[in-house]
């Protein structure tokens, strides 16, 4: 695992904790801040490890396909079922880890008989009646609010205490940049790319807000080292690669991404503290003077 920020410190220090049981977990994050990465530690570092880890992009399998990927079906079940039936992914995960990224994408029909399961520890294949018992431990993930889809009515309210059982949020990359010349080592190292980025290079990258976190870092370098090589790229061409910067380009009427996102934190932090500035300023670390000024900028007092 890469990094030695103190947010990331602490996502460690949850990760050995609960490694060491068999308890359910729940992955929360934007998009690109490793949380397969994250759920993968976990697994490698329990008593589980020397069993399968099996991962399901729940968003990626079509609705109506999701039941026959995760419970499997016996010969004959449907049109098209093979003739040798399917062991779906609990059962491909027994004894081991199973990781279901993107579990609000589950249909409602669906989350019934995902329940059934985390609570019985059995399935039933699609067209079956005989249940397998089934030993797994379960990691869930999203990159959306849990609850919040409780409140909108796509996760029912039961699943979501069975899945919510030992949260873990994955900072974003704005949330610990000291890790990113770190980042930037592995990618070398890992590539063979050598190159020494001057201070320039790196500030820039260090300043940038990264809304796609991780994952787009590694695509900015992949594309440096494509474009450049062994040279020092330019600042005006990774200027160009930064898809974010270019909303800090618009007019003066209009707020930058970066201030926009920094506005709904604003906001959210005023209704957390019920407007106590100075609690505001100690929880986003900077001065209760900087903070009253932010508040302003953005017409919130």
């Amino acid at each position: 695992m890469i990094g030695t920020s103190p947010s990331f410190a602490a996502v460690l220090r949850s990760c050995s904790k609960v490694a060491k049981t068999d308890a359910t977990v729940y992955l929360s994050g934007e998009t690109g801040t490793g949380k397969e990465l994250i759920a993968r530690a976990i697994h490698q570092n329990s008593l589980r490890k020397d069993g399968p880890f099996v991962a399901v992009n729940c968003g990626a399998v079509p609705k109506e396909l999701i039941g026959s990927e995760l419970f499997g079906y016996v010969e004959g079940a449907f049109t098209g079922a093979k003739r040798t039936g399917y062991m779906g992914k609990f059962v491909q995960a027994h004894g081991g880890t199973l990781f279901l990224d993107e579990i609000g994408e589950i249909p409602l029909e669906m989350q019934v008989a995902l329940l059934r399961v985390l609570q019985e520890r059995e399935v039933v294949p699609i067209g079956g009646t005989k249940p397998i018992s089934v030993d797994v431990r379960v990691i869930t993930a999203t990159h959306r609010d849990l609850y919040e889809l409780v409140k909108e009515g796509k996760l029912r309210e039961d699943l979501f205490y069975r899945l919510h059982v030992y949260p873990i949020k994955l900072p974003a990359l704005r949330e610990r940049k000291e890790d990113i010349p770190f980042f930037v080592d592995y990618y070398c190292r890992k590539n063979g790319w050598n190159v020494c980025l001057p201070n320039s290079v790196m500030n820039l990258l260090m300043d940038y807000y990264w809304p796609g976190n991780i994952r787009e870092l590694f695509n900015v370098l992949e594309r440096m080292r494509i474009e450049y090589g062994e040279a020092v790229p330019p600042i005006s061409g990774i200027k160009s690669m930064l898809v974010a910067l270019k909303n800090d380009e618009k007019g003066r009427g209009e707020l930058t991404y970066r201030e926009q996102v920094e506005k709904e934190q604003m906001m959210n932090m005023l209704e957390e503290t019920k407007g106590n500035i100075s609690k505001m300023a100690e929880l986003l670390g900077i001065s209760r003077s900087t903070c009253y000024r932010k508040l302003k900028k953005y017409k919130l007092i």
